[in-house]
């Protein structure tokens, strides 16, 4: 079996009505992981992620959140 690794993956949020939004894209290369949200996801619903993402769409650094996990304020 030959492995090959995601290197792009939407990222959805599940409603309290059933229903599945797209929030953003994840990806990945040599660089490390990044997150850049979806526009119409932050224009309704905001940034789900305060203490780690910009409220923006941007292509933002996902910060390491191995376990545990906790918050971290951004840097800039």
């Amino acid at each position: 079996m030959s492995f090959k690794p995601i290197q792009k993956l939407n990222v959805t949020r599940t409603l309290s009505t059933g229903d599945s939004v797209l929030m953003g894209t994840l990806v990945q290369n040599h660089s490390g992981v990044f997150f850049q949200y979806d526009a119409h996801y932050l224009t309704q619903f905001g940034n789900s992620s305060p203490f780690n993402l910009q409220n923006n769409t941007d292509l933002q650094i996902a910060r390491d959140c191995s376990p545990p996990c906790r918050a971290r304020l951004p840097t800039s």
